[in-house]
């Protein structure tokens, strides 16, 4: 006799609820993964899942006066979040501004590539994004090469990114796998970023 099994599992939210969009989480495959593969494999239009209500606290609490400048460090699946919040930035601050840094092995691996691409050119003058491939594939059928850097997030993009002078009101969030963001942490510290600032999510226990 089978007995049912309950399983557990956070994901991101990755659409806005301000920018009047249907509900979107954003599930990555992991080789063993229960939950992932059953999502991938199995979850169909239809089926009924239960949830709980939303437990993060990784998140931009927005204001339409608001003025700043929101820097988005993400790589692999941590774009989740991060297109969730730069759509929510564009439609309720409309005075803010957003820098999305975002770290993957090629262009075949970008998620949310061409919807980021489309979002960027509507808004040319409030979302700057910036590539960071570590194996550039030899044909970018995706993006525009003056759009790439080469290698990976580390302490010579962020040198970059946070070059000197820096907005009066700026935010950090960074989201990816924990060696980069245990390496961002202690990198921007070292740039002198006020740890106030900088929102880092972890998955998991550190």
């Amino acid at each position: 006799m089978l007995v049912a099994q309950e399983y557990k599992r956070s994901y991101s939210v990755s659409s806005s609820s301000v920018a009047d969009i249907p509900l979107q989480i954003t599930v990555k495959r992991v080789g063993d993964g229960v939950t992932s593969n059953y999502a991938n494999n199995l979850l169909k239009v239809g089926d009924a899942l239960d949830v709980t209500t939303p437990r993060g606290k990784f998140c931009i609490e927005l204001n339409p006066e608001a003025e700043k400048t929101y820097y988005l460090i993400a790589a692999g699946s941590g774009i989740a979040p991060m297109h969730s919040m730069l759509q929510s930035v564009l439609v309720a601050e409309p005075k803010s501004k957003i820098h999305l840094l975002y770290g993957n092995r090629n262009d075949d691996n970008i998620i949310f590539g061409k919807e980021i691409m489309v979002i960027a050119k509507q808004h040319p003058e409030r979302l700057k994004v910036q590539h960071v491939l570590s194996k550039q594939s030899k044909a970018l059928r995706l993006l525009e090469n003056e759009n790439i850097w080469e290698g990976r997030i580390d302490e010579n993009i962020l040198k970059k990114v946070f070059a000197p002078p820096l907005s009066e009101d700026y935010k950090v969030f960074v989201c990816g796998p924990s060696e980069m963001n245990l390496a961002c942490k202690e990198i921007l510290a070292n740039l002198d970023l006020p740890k106030e600032k900088v929102h880092i999510e972890f998955f998991g226990k550190i």
